[in-house]
């Protein structure tokens, strides 16, 4: 592991590279924005910072998406890492993100620069003092949460690893374990923001109808359709779950058509036994729930 080990220099030249590319594709403007895109892993971020990036566009806005995924990528040996050590990873990028984001913050703050940042919202202080410091400086600030079913974002994790696969490159994988645990994690995040009086606006969105669809806004600050954020998300993920329950042969041809990529296209023998045996634990753990379903309304009957 030793080889991986950053010097402060190697941390620097990382930092000026991602600043580089900030500064060549975003611009500075009057009135900043800040952006939080915020979900657990599976749960379909991306379409929602697509979605924002071009609606701040039509304002003659170019924001700088940025997140701990993209700065580890500025890794100094970020491709011998994945491809050498892929489940280590993301240990071991950390050496690199921790020291790196809040300077990389700091320097597109004073340039007036507006930033889309994919953020669980989970690390409290950190997350607090970050925030009061861009609105102090005068960014309008929001939060766009991504309201999806725990067996949604769960498929969906190993559906976009297949896709990876496919690819011929190596995915990063996710653990049922990270997957509960970031499934409400940034809820409460977003309510101690709130309460602090450091959000200009929340809203709460579902996916479109199909990846190229942009998402649907189900609830933002001020409406009246659910009560408060965490409503909006609860009724949401409720309303999909139904909606999965109705249809469970297509949940499972779902697994099935990841099991067979997985098992044609996986390269590393550790990644591939770790995938297949989450996609078992995934069915069974479905297979359980839905079982139990069908046994309480056959006795409420």
């Amino acid at each position: 592991m030793g080889k991986y080990n950053l010097t402060p220099n190697d941390i620097n030249v990382g930092i000026k590279r991602i600043l580089t590319e900030a500064y060549a594709i975003s611009n500075v403007c009057d009135n900043p924005e800040l952006v939080y895109i915020t979900a657990g892993p599976g749960a379909g971020k991306t379409s929602i910072e697509r979605f924002v990036k071009q609606g701040l566009s039509k304002n003659d806005i170019d924001a700088f998406i940025i997140n701990s995924d993209k700065i580890a990528e500025f890794h100094p040996y970020y491709d011998e890492v994945i491809e050498e050590l892929p489940e280590e990873c993301y240990r071991i990028t950390r050496q690199f993100v921790r020291p790196a984001t809040p300077i990389i913050f700091d320097e597109l703050m004073k340039q007036k620069i507006s930033i889309i940042n994919e953020n669980t919202l989970d690390h409290g202080e950190s997350d607090i003092e970050q925030t009061r410091k861009f609105k102090n400086a005068g960014y309008r600030i929001s939060v766009n949460a991504m309201a999806t079913d725990l067996f949604e974002s769960r498929l969906s994790c190993f559906e976009r690893e297949a896709t990876v696969l496919k690819l011929g490159l190596t995915p990063r994988g996710c653990s049922k374990e990270t997957q509960l645990r970031m499934y409400n994690s940034f809820i409460k995040g977003i309510r101690k923001l709130q309460d602090l009086g450091l959000l200009d606006q929340i809203s709460v969105y579902t996916r479109g109808k199909n990846i190229t669809q942009p998402p649907i806004l189900v609830y933002k600050t001020g409406d009246e359709n659910y009560r408060n954020f965490q409503e909006a998300i609860d009724s949401e993920r409720k309303r999909q779950r139904e909606k999965i329950f109705m249809n469970p042969s297509d949940y499972y041809s779902r697994i099935k058509n990841v099991r067979e990529i997985v098992e044609e296209y996986g390269q590393n023998p550790i990644l591939t036994s770790n995938t297949l045996e989450g996609l078992k634990e995934l069915e069974q753990d479905f297979a359980t729930e839905y079982t139990n379903k069908i046994l309480k309304q056959d006795v409420e009957r």
